[in-house]
């Protein structure tokens, strides 16, 4: 799975920063297939960063790479190799509301004896989005926690 990424303090300025990636500002003017989900990754010193995943298979071939970006706020990279526990919850995806699954999911993890990845461990965790952001629909979020095998 291929990942772009960029930091942001502002949720609308990231998805302005990747929307624009998608749309042709890269090396390439090319237009990327939108993906989902959307994730956002925060960290317990408060840093967000969002990321769009985006999957290439069929006659793109495995090595095929995503244009380079235009620009150099956004961040190209491999993702997967891990293997991550997620609770789903619908709705806004509120501080609150984010804060309460993960709290629910920790809680599932030790019940269980699932260990969390060092950086999990550390407060840090991922927010995925799925369906349009602008929509009547009730919007789904899963909130995803790495853990630690064997």
């Amino acid at each position: 799975m291929r990942r772009r990424s960029v930091e942001y303090f502002r949720r609308d300025e990231g998805f302005l920063v990747l929307g624009s990636y998608m749309s042709g500002n890269n090396a390439a003017s090319a237009r990327c297939r939108e993906t989902q989900p959307m994730v956002m990754s925060y960290s317990p010193d408060g840093s967000k960063k969002m990321a769009v995943a985006i999957v290439l298979r069929g006659n793109e071939g495995d090595s095929a790479l995503p244009p380079a970006p235009g620009n150099s706020d956004v961040q190209l990279g491999i993702a997967g190799g891990e293997v991550v526990a997620a609770r789903q919850f619908e709705g806004n995806a509120t501080q609150e509301a984010c804060e309460r699954c993960r709290k629910q999911l920790l809680a599932a993890l030790q019940r269980d004896g699932l260990p969390l990845a060092e950086a999990e461990a550390g407060g840090y965790f991922r927010l995925a989005q799925y369906g349009p952001l602008h929509s009547l629909s009730t919007r789904v979020n899963e909130i995803w926690l790495a853990v630690k095998l064997g």
